[in-house]
């Protein structure tokens, strides 16, 4: 069963989150738990699969379309929830001001070139040791983030790539 409309399988974001702990996630920061962020959350299955697989303390969602967010805070009410689900488009909130994130997650296959540029300049304002797992599209290392490696994922559309970055200098300001 595909995550949600067009994303990244379950067992793929175990392994993704697997590969984070592997490049430091917890450690680098001191301690297990810490946010997680996604990027076009969708329906929230992601950020449910990520909480299973890692001990996040609180999932924080971001989805422009207002079905697949009604879908999402529906199935967040079911049981008691660590997700926090906003209805807006990311370009327009200071996400990188997350309480204690550790991981952004954005599946961006259908970004375009501009989209893109604000995924990179809000990571770039993001605090040293943030991850990013990106799928569906790169960015350039430099200016403070380092891809750390590529892997094979699953997802509904077929096979794709992940890529993991980790922000490692002091972030830009807002007026950068």
């Amino acid at each position: 069963m595909a995550l949600t409309f067009g994303e990244i399988m379950e067992e793929s974001v175990t392994a993704l989150c697997c590969a984070l702990c592997g490049e430091g996630l917890g450690a680098a920061q001191g301690s297990q738990g810490g946010a997680v962020l996604d990027l076009g959350s969708g329906e929230g299955r992601l950020l449910q699969a990520a909480l299973e697989a890692y001990p996040f303390d609180v999932a924080h969602g971001i989805e422009i379309m207002s079905l697949r967010h009604q879908r999402a805070l529906l199935r967040s009410c079911v049981v008691e929830s660590k997700m926090r689900l906003q209805l807006a488009d990311f370009r327009k909130l200071p996400w990188w001001h997350t309480p204690d994130l550790r991981v952004v997650f954005c599946v961006a296959n259908l970004f375009d070139e501009d989209l893109m540029e604000e995924v990179h300049v809000g990571l770039g304002r993001c605090q040293a040791g943030v991850f990013l797992v990106l799928i569906g599209n790169k960015l350039c290392s430099g200016g403070g983030l380092l891809e750390l490696r590529q892997m094979p994922i699953r997802t509904s559309w077929g096979d794709d790539w992940a890529r993991i970055y980790h922000r490692y200098d002091s972030p830009l300001t807002e007026m950068d």
